[in-house]
């Protein structure tokens, strides 16, 4: 899988095991120090699908757990999609392939 980081990302970690999945996957997060976290999953085309985490978190390691749904509990389908990190540090995102 590849990762994205933009300028700022220093110090962040995203990993997505397994990848590819079916029919969920772990999306883990490190934290060089707390803050407000949004942790969303995105199309291709940029559409926001899910949102998995939006809010405070602790400095540290956090896990969110993606059921392959969108926000209105529809499967979504198969294809390449963007978990995508916006800390206080920065921002980082990471490819993750669903497969039916």
């Amino acid at each position: 899988s590849t990762v994205d980081d933009l300028p700022g990302a220093r110090g962040l970690a995203l990993t997505v095991f397994p990848n590819p999945f079916n029919p969920e996957t772990r999306v883990a997060f490190e934290l060089p120090r707390g803050g407000y976290v949004n942790l969303a999953v995105y199309d291709l085309t940029g559409r926001l699908v899910r949102k998995l985490a939006d809010g405070l978190f602790v400095a540290g390691r956090h896990e969110m757990t993606w059921n392959g749904r969108n926000s209105q509990g529809l499967h979504a389908g198969s294809g390449v999609y963007l978990m995508r990190l916006v800390t206080p540090d920065g921002a980082t995102s990471m490819r993750a392939t669903l497969l039916k």
